[in-house]
């Protein structure tokens, strides 16, 4: 974590976004990397639904509750009989979309009403 600010600076003038996906290191440390996105104009996005009201932009990411039951279903399975090769590969059917209208006008750019109102959850008290 302590390495996610040096990385986050690195990338000014580099890129035009940054997207963070649900590694715990960059998580742990995700206002580190906002705090550039602030400064230096670059829209931060994330695959983690709650780092939105940390000061991301958007994230279009799962529910967490709904992915453990779904894996919960897999283990049925499995301690029924069913032989983990033999299973297919699951993937979550719904995504969630959360954005930040004031983390996107810090970075500089302005989201869609429409964007806003397709969303799962409007943040509007961060920070």
């Amino acid at each position: 974590t302590s390495e996610v600010l040096g990385a986050s600076r690195s990338l000014v003038g580099e890129v035009d976004a940054i997207y963070l996906t649900t590694d715990n290191t960059v998580i742990s440390a995700v206002e580190a990397v906002i705090s550039v996105g602030e400064r230096a104009s670059i829209p931060v996005f994330a695959a983690d639904t709650a780092t939105v009201s940390r000061g991301a932009v958007a994230a279009l990411g799962f529910n967490y509750y709904n992915h453990g039951r779904q894996t919960g279903a897999m283990v049925a399975r499995v301690l029924n009989g069913n032989k983990p090769g033999d299973m297919p590969v699951e993937t979550m059917d719904t995504l969630d979309l959360f954005v930040n209208p004031a983390a996107a006008e810090r970075m500089g750019i302005t989201l869609s009403d429409d964007l806003i109102q397709d969303a799962k959850e409007v943040v509007k008290n961060d920070k």
